[in-house]
């Protein structure tokens, strides 16, 4: 598997999940601790954590410690990667001549 199919399984992964989305949403206000997130969303922090770890690990979100909190932030880098994912995709199509069906 090519890298450029590689990260954008794991990025549409991470958005293929209505909560994940929703927690998206919630950071384009700012970054949020745990606290935060399960007060906004009426979630337990154990379903959270989960869902903050995938998107941390696809590379949707930056953390960042202060004092014994974490806060979480949507990443530049991953924002751009989500980008650069369907242009890869989008000019693959696009290269294509007719459709083979």
């Amino acid at each position: 598997m090519n890298r450029e199919i590689f990260i954008a399984r794991r990025l549409f992964t991470a958005l293929a999940s209505a909560r994940r989305l929703t927690i998206l949403s919630h950071l384009k206000h700012g970054p949020m601790c745990l606290s935060d997130f399960v007060v906004a969303l009426n979630t337990a922090p154990s379903t959270l954590t989960q869902h903050l770890k995938v998107l941390v690990r696809s590379g949707l979100l930056a953390t960042q410690k202060r004092g014994r909190l974490t806060y979480y932030s949507i990443s530049e880098k991953g924002s751009a990667n989500v980008m650069a994912s369907l242009q890869y995709f989008t000019a693959m199509a696009a290269d294509q001549d007719e459709p083979s069906c």
